[in-house]
């Protein structure tokens, strides 16, 4: 089930919650002052999110990037 980060419109109260999402849809139409907070996760994915990965990447992809590397001189790509 997922979580829902709560929070209280007039108090700024938060709260958290275990729920499915029928569930947060019936909460949050019997409760107007509540409503969900979109919060980033605190798990960050590191292929997207590090221009440094831990992914080894193979000889022809790295080729590729070495290729797009010299035709743009100016480009900020680092790989």
């Amino acid at each position: 089930m997922p979580i829902y980060s709560l929070c209280n419109r007039h108090t700024a109260e938060e709260k958290t919650e275990w729920m499915s999402i029928a569930e947060m849809k019936q909460y949050i139409a019997d409760n107007p002052d509540w409503y969900v907070m979109i919060k980033p996760i605190g798990a960050r994915d590191n292929f997207v999110a590090s221009r440094h990965t831990n992914i080894p990447i193979d000889g022809d992809f790295k080729s590729m990037l070495d290729n797009m590397s010299k035709a743009n001189k100016n480009s900020t790509i680092d790989y």
